[in-house]
């Protein structure tokens, strides 16, 4: 699913290693809410991210 009103793209912990993002050294100390359930969240950025033809550079994101 994409949120196009999103501030960062979030990603749940085990979407993150699935897709190889090293976690080692990531602080989960941003406090996150997302469909009424409060956690916390590593923030990091992604370099590159494309879905379909559409390709961004720096996208902010956080693993939850």
């Amino acid at each position: 699913m994409v949120d196009t009103g999103a501030s960062l793209v979030l990603l749940r912990f085990n979407d993150a290693t699935r897709i190889w993002i090293d976690l080692q050294g990531l602080d989960f100390l941003v406090p996150l809410t997302a469909a009424n359930r409060k956690s916390n969240g590593a923030p990091m950025i992604i370099e590159q991210l494309t879905i379909g033809d559409i390709s961004l550079q720096n996208v902010r994101a956080a693993v939850a």
